[in-house]
């Protein structure tokens, strides 16, 4: 198997319920619960944004109220009246002659935030945040390729390496290998900023020494 970003949790899933997987390729896994996902997401991808830290510590107070609501199933209403004040707290934030342009009327601020609590509600958003692969990494036996983007601000490399590292550690497997791609973002392209607004105005290729780096590999760890 090979996975890419949630793809990895699944091929992890996979590897750990069946012994006959010949080897797992991940590529940016999540190696922290998705909550920890989430939250040193949001906070690499703000702080590259150039947000200030009263900015960040406002969004990351917000997301962390989202996801205790999300377990416990209760304070919805709570959380709504939060996001609509960050939202009137952005746009106050916004140049005069931008604010006019977007200047929404209470039932529109009201419709957003229930578009947003509408996502976090989801049985999916819920299992995502609860779910840990660490419990899962420690039980796969199979040769591992873990590989990470340098300026990957979705799994965030540093935390998420160090992770998948302890788990399979843990786990007794003694035949995988963890590299680090130079500049690479989430999708492995060559990358400035590693923001998602960036995608799109990069070339469609991988960065250089990747498929080499991969095929290497294939071919040292499997029959």
């Amino acid at each position: 198997f090979l996975g890419h970003s949630e793809g990895c949790a699944i091929g992890t899933m996979l590897a750990a319920q069946h012994s006959e997987v010949a080897f797992l390729i991940l590529m940016a896994a999540p190696g922290l619960s998705g909550e920890q996902v989430i939250l040193s997401q949001l906070e690499a991808i703000i702080r590259a944004s150039g947000s200030s830290e009263e900015d960040i510590a406002n969004t990351m107070e917000t997301q962390k109220k989202v996801m205790q609501t999300v377990k416990t199933g209760t304070g919805w209403e709570e959380i709504k009246e939060l996001i609509i004040s960050d939202m009137k707290k952005s746009i106050d934030a916004l140049p005069q002659e931008t604010r006019k342009q977007v200047n929404l009327s209470e039932k529109e601020l009201s419709e957003r935030a229930e578009l947003q609590i509408k996502g976090a509600k989801t049985k999916w958003y819920k299992y995502f945040i609860e779910y840990n692969p660490a419990n899962d990494l420690e039980k796969i036996k199979c040769p591992v390729l873990a590989i990470f983007g340098e300026k990957d601000l979705q799994i965030v490399p540093e935390a998420n390496k160090n992770a998948v590292d302890a788990a399979l550690k843990l786990g007794g497997n003694d035949n995988y290998q963890i590299h680090v791609f130079k500049d690479a973002n989430h999708l492995f392209q060559k990358a400035g900023t590693g923001l998602m607004d960036e995608y799109a105005l990069l070339d469609k290729n991988f960065v250089d020494g990747f498929l080499e780096f991969v095929i290497s590999w294939l071919q040292k760890n499997t029959r």
